[in-house]
């Protein structure tokens, strides 16, 4: 199933689930209500967050509204797609937390850097002498920063140019995924099952700030480099996980104003899933509606090739079996227009 948080006229915010093929989305809470549903499951479907909370019985309960609604043929609480507008399913999660576990883009990166310090030399002998490389505490386990919870934007969204000063503005494509079931100390052998869906992920960067981040020491992870109005986009729906048996083979593309920039595959992650969910989960309780980003995949951002974003660009990330998330870069402000 593909749920998403939408908002049309006359509804305002709701959760849906599409169907017929993806074309229409119904409309959770008005088909509770027509149906006369059970004031126990109301909280259930108010939001994509409820339908998670509730588990098992309220994905059960989404299906009977659905099959129901299509058995009566009823109109009413049933919108075409393109009639709406997506918002990211979960408009602000419970907790985001952002790994990186594909060493290309790691390896990409640093070259790309040393290539702009240094030139083709100096690649060429840090390949021999090794003096920028991947820090071996990547390989050892999976590491992630939490990440801001309350900047989320959706499907079709244009993203804000940051407004202080900055000029390498980045996209990063990721698979996302959302933790259904709540534990503490989760054994990898059953942490795919707390997971509730996956969902295209764009944890867009601001690489200027970033890169003066890193070069200060700065020893707690990305700061504003990551931590911006409108930085973190998902969408355009989660598909739940019964629908995705293996997360870790699907084909990523980016696309920018229509040309492909780069393809991967989760195939490529060095740490998997099932790591990342026990990592994060030690001596933590997770929560149901927690999101996960599970870091740029190789050829998955600009950084590699050192290109970078301009307003109005169209960045366009698409993950096998889950779809297409599409936002727009918006105009920088005179601030965000200097250098960064």
């Amino acid at each position: 199933m593909k749920l998403v948080t939408f908002e049309t006229s006359g509804v305002g915010q709701a959760a849906g689930a599409l169907i017929d093929g993806g074309k229409r989305v119904a409309d959770l809470r008005t088909l509770h209500r027509l149906l006369g549903g059970n004031d126990s499951m109301h909280s259930a479907v108010a939001s994509v967050q409820g339908v998670i909370e509730g588990g098992d019985t309220a994905m059960e309960y989404v299906r009977h509204l659905i099959d129901r609604a299509a058995t009566a043929g009823m109109e009413d609480g049933v919108h075409e797609l393109d009639r709406v507008r997506l918002l990211a399913p979960i408009p602000r999660p419970v907790r985001l937390r952002c790994f990186s576990v594909y060493e290309k883009h790691m390896r990409q990166s640093l070259e790309a850097l040393v290539r702009v310090r240094l030139g083709r030399f100096g690649v060429a002998l840090n390949r021999r002498l090794h003096f920028a490389k991947i820090p071996q505490d990547f390989f050892d386990a999976p590491a992630y920063y939490k990440g801001n919870p309350i900047s989320v934007i959706g499907h079709d969204q244009d993203v804000p140019w940051p407004s202080f000063p900055e000029s390498k503005l980045d996209y990063e494509l990721e698979l996302g995924f959302v933790i259904g079931r709540p534990g503490q100390d989760i054994g990898e052998d059953r942490a795919l099952e707390h997971v509730f869906g996956y969902t295209v992920y764009n944890d867009f960067s601001a690489r200027g700030r970033m890169i003066a981040e890193m070069r200060g020491g700065i020893p707690t992870g990305p700061l504003k480099g990551k931590d911006f109005e409108g930085g973190n986009s998902m969408g355009p729906w989660i598909v739940t996980a019964d629908e995705i048996p293996d997360p870790a083979s699907l084909r990523m593309e980016v696309r920018v104003n229509g040309e492909t920039k780069g393809v991967g595959s989760t195939a490529d992650m060095h740490h998997s899933i099932a790591s990342m969910i026990a990592v994060a989960s030690e001596g933590e309780r997770l929560c149901e509606g927690e999101f996960f980003g599970t870091g740029a995949v190789g050829d998955g951002t600009g950084i590699e090739r050192w290109e970078f974003l301009s307003p109005g660009d169209a960045v366009e990330l698409e993950i096998e079996h889950i779809g297409v998330l599409r936002n727009r870069v918006g105009s920088r402000s005179e601030k965000g227009a200097a250098l960064g």
